[in-house]
């Protein structure tokens, strides 16, 4: 804060040293002048230093957005009494002002055609016999008025209301280009100099004053459009976009690639708008941690749940292996031995297969041997044919597990529902996924709807960090595609 508020007295004593020089520049005029020309007349030697003064304050109230800017207004007042002194600079004010209209409310020109316009204002000015003419005086201040309504139609939001001041100041200017172009085809040229030259100044004092409001301390709701416009443009590097949006290419270089150093920015807009734009980012990126957290407590926990399930499937099957089927398994030997009665043993025979059938639901056999060996078991009792093409790999436990379950959910839905003929089966292990694909030939139309066996495998393989997908257009048959990591 020390080095701006330093930068600011600097910029008011130099536009002090202009206004004294003017004053200085102008007495010293009339002194020379006698009665000769225009400035012996009080009323212009008024307006004459009205001029000066106007654009000098306006550059030091420019000091509080940047320097380069207080540079170009003090400029315009430096040229102005440049012009006051010397009289082949009296146009060089206007080159200036073309400047600053057409970069307004910044110092420097973003477009290739902005840039060039500035060059032909410089151009201009430099050559007396250019303005001096009406016509083409007439030509370039009409040129620059559409060059300013073009600028204010492509202003984003937050420069809205800087572009429309430039348009006033340029057609306030143009208006009294015109109208003095005008007096000098209808009255003598002695005539037309004084009141001319008079109301040149008040369009120039009133310019200056149009401009100052300008570079007010903007409204937060212009700050927060250039927030807005700033997210709408999702720009990583926020200094580049925010020079592009405030049409100011030098300030990164001013401010550095750490947007942190806000509060070195002379520009309370460019400063507040850094700021805002960084809490945002900041407790966007404070809320997206705490959402990613929350994403992988929830997926460690649906996944604990799963492992948890399959342990306790496990469990249970193999309970009833132990605790039920062997002592039947035992019951059933003596009984054959003993020759006992057939209706006793056929009905021990059907208890011992529902039991296996119930082991084999809880736990997939044969998954210990690995997944092809399971998948095999699998087809042998399938009632429908089911052709495997299955690699012989291995993978994570729960991985293959998972990988059974879809198979036989697949088989289970072809036979029940799909009409099918038959079910194919490919199973293969590509770059560390898993990735297994169940085809049948039946009618399709199978849905992953809420509550159903598809629906519980998709859930099943997101838990593991996988995906499944389901085509089944109608006629076509259906395609379970499920892809797990290895």
């Amino acid at each position: 804060m020390a080095v701006a508020r330093a930068r600011r007295v600097a910029v008011m004593g130099a536009v002090g040293v202009l206004v004294v020089a003017g004053v200085v520049s102008l007495a010293w005029d009339e002194l020379q002048a006698g009665d000769g020309p225009v400035w012996s007349d009080p009323l212009v030697s008024a307006a004459d230093l009205a001029v000066g003064v106007a654009y000098g304050a306006l550059a030091v109230l420019a000091a509080r957005r940047s320097r380069a800017l207080a540079a170009l207004v003090a400029g315009i007042a430096g040229a102005w009494w440049l012009g006051t002194w010397w009289l082949p600079a009296a146009f060089w004010h206007r080159g200036v002002l073309v400047h600053l209209l057409l970069t307004f409310p910044a110092p420097w020109a973003s477009r290739a055609g902005v840039r060039a316009a500035v060059v032909v204002g410089y151009v201009a000015s430099v050559g007396t016999s250019i303005w001096a003419d009406e016509r083409a005086a007439a030509v370039l201040v009409l040129a620059l008025v559409g060059c300013l309504v073009l600028l204010r139609r492509a202003a984003p939001r937050h420069a809205v209301r800087a572009r429309t001041a430039a348009l006033v100041t340029g057609a306030l200017v143009a208006a009294a280009v015109l109208g003095d172009a005008l007096a000098r085809s209808v009255v003598p040229l002695s005539q037309a100099v004084r009141p001319s030259f008079v109301v040149y100044c008040v369009a120039l004092v009133v310019a200056a004053g149009t401009l100052a409001l300008a570079l007010r301390r903007p409204d937060p709701s212009r700050v927060g459009d250039l927030v807005v416009e700033l997210g709408e443009h999702g720009s990583d590097d926020v200094l580049a976009e925010l020079a592009r949006l405030t049409g100011d290419p030098d300030l990164r270089r001013r401010l550095g690639r750490d947007p942190d150093q806000a509060q070195d920015a002379a520009d309370p807009e460019v400063r507040d708008a850094i700021r805002n734009w960084t809490a945002l980012t900041r407790a966007n990126a404070d809320l997206r941690e705490r959402t990613q957290a929350s994403i992988a407590d929830v997926a460690a926990s649906r996944r604990r749940l799963l492992l948890a399930a399959d342990a306790e499937r496990t469990r249970l099957a193999a309970h009833l292996g132990s605790a039920v089927a062997e002592p039947l398994h035992r019951l059933h030997a003596r009984l054959a031995d003993a020759s006992g009665p057939a209706d006793v043993t056929r009905r021990l025979v059907d208890v011992l297969a529902q039991v296996d059938r119930a082991a084999d639901g809880l736990d997939p056999p044969g998954l210990d041997l690995g997944l092809d060996a399971a998948l095999a078991l699998l087809a042998a009792r399938a009632p429908l044919p089911l052709t495997l093409d299955v690699a012989p790999v291995r993978a994570d436990p729960n991985v293959e597990r998972a990988a059974y379950y879809v198979c036989a959910e697949a088989m289970t839905n072809a036979a029940k529902h799909s009409g099918a003929a038959r079910v194919d089966v490919r199973v293969r292990l590509d770059d560390g996924v898993l990735v297994v694909t169940v085809r049948d030939d039946g009618r399709g139309g199978a849905a992953p709807a809420p509550g159903s066996g598809l629906a519980g495998l998709d859930d099943r393989v997101a838990a593991l960090g996988g995906s499944l997908t389901v085509d089944s257009a109608p006629g076509a048959g259906t395609t379970i595609r499920a892809m797990l990591p290895g």
